[in-house]
């Protein structure tokens, strides 16, 4: 398994937000970002949160307002998101890992 030290060093912000928050319920994290984004997001939550995956950015930013962060610190995490992404799409299972992001949030085709 690759090593991703940048989404690791996203995951410990979001996680700082997370705990200073109280640790709410996923479920309601979900369903604040869900209202805000219009899509399906509980078990995105769960993925930032244990950070295994990458969410969408509008689903970060989401969860960070719902985590009681105001705009400047949503502006602060978006260069950890930015480094994580990048991280995630360079080699071979970053690009598999973007490619199934990719046909998760937008219907594309398996080809």
């Amino acid at each position: 398994m690759a090593d991703y030290p940048a989404l690791r060093a996203f995951a410990h912000s979001i996680q700082v937000f997370y705990l200073r928050a109280g640790s709410p319920s996923t479920e309601a994290l979900g369903r604040y970002v869900e209202a805000v984004t219009g899509g399906p997001a509980a078990a995105a939550v769960r993925n930032v949160l244990s950070g295994t995956v990458l969410a969408r950015w509008d689903t970060v930013r989401a969860l960070v307002h719902a985590l009681g962060g105001d705009e400047v610190e949503v502006q602060d995490v978006l260069p950890l998101w930015q480094a994580a992404e990048r991280e995630q799409t360079e080699g071979t299972d970053g690009l598999l890992t973007s490619l199934a992001r990719q046909e998760r949030f937008t219907g594309l085709p398996r080809r």
